[in-house]
């Protein structure tokens, strides 16, 4: 499913999945959801995969009106599909995960959001939107002035994280299907900026590696405890030799990373859906 045409890597991932369904000799039907409708829709049997490729609301909404309980996906139990999950923080700070040290909610009062930061171990942090991609929504606040200036012109409902701001020498990104890391690059910063995905992707430089056995097992459970099969896990290592994970995506952007690594994403993923 693709909710509109605003990235281009959208088109990349479909072209991959339809590709290797050819290859299976499997039919392939692209539902743009802009132009759905929303009167009507089929009723899936066992022979159904469904895969939502965009993270946009429309979609999200045209999944869970599709998932029945026969249907295959990628979720564990695909009633996990109604629900609406929420940041990857949550699921793994549950279990236990070397999570970014976060405050959830920006807090009202000014002399509240001054502790939250020390908290945080001072400045700089981060404040961040949820449900936004792309390093969207991500800001770095390094003095009392910039989270004066920052707190007066938010509102406290605005859903905003403030995360420790994590001094990073390298960021890697995993390809996870099922127990298994299918690709695993390193990413670079692109100049003059701080964030690990944002901006033209071609001023980062990234490269294919195979990172250590811990790290592995780090995004293999990452993503399970979302109750998914398939995700994409950004771990950012400190100074200090430290793994954090930044975040796990899911939809995520796959192409590039096969492109990268010379494996065959897609290949894997529908092999693993028809076989569910």
């Amino acid at each position: 499913m693709i909710e509109h045409d605003r990235f281009a890597s959208n088109r990349a991932t479909i072209d991959a999945i339809k590709d290797a369904c050819k290859k299976g000799k499997i039919a392939f039907n692209e539902v743009n959801v802009e132009k759905f409708d929303f009167l009507s829709f089929p009723e899936l049997s066992e022979e159904d995969i469904v895969f939502r490729i965009t993270s946009g609301v429309k979609s999200r909404k045209l999944e869970k009106l599709l998932i029945n309980e026969k249907c295959k996906t990628i979720y564990h139990d695909n009633q996990l599909a109604y629900f609406n999950r929420g940041s990857c923080y949550y699921h793994n700070l549950k279990v236990g995960l070397p999570v970014i040290p976060t405050i959830v909610q920006m807090p009202q009062r000014f002399e509240d959001l001054k502790k939250a930061v020390e908290l945080l171990d001072g400045y700089p942090v981060i404040f961040k939107k949820e449900g936004l991609s792309h390093g969207r929504g991500v800001s770095k606040i390094e003095n009392e002035k910039e989270l004066e200036s920052r707190f007066e012109a938010e509102d406290g409902s605005t859903n905003l994280m403030i995360r420790k701001f994590i001094k990073h020498e390298k960021q890697y990104r995993l390809a996870v299907l099922g127990d298994e890391v299918l690709a695993c690059h390193q990413n670079w910063l692109a100049p003059n900026d701080f964030r690990s995905n944002s901006g033209d992707s071609r001023l980062r430089k990234s490269e294919a590696c195979d990172c250590e056995p811990d790290l592995k097992a780090i995004a293999i459970e990452a993503v399970a405890s979302m109750g998914i099969d398939f995700g994409g896990v950004d771990i950012l290592i400190d100074d200090q030799g430290d793994a954090y994970i930044a975040e796990v995506n899911a939809p995520f952007y796959f192409a590039s990373t096969a492109k990268l690594c010379q494996v065959d994403i897609a290949g894997a993923l529908v092999d693993h859906l028809m076989k569910k």
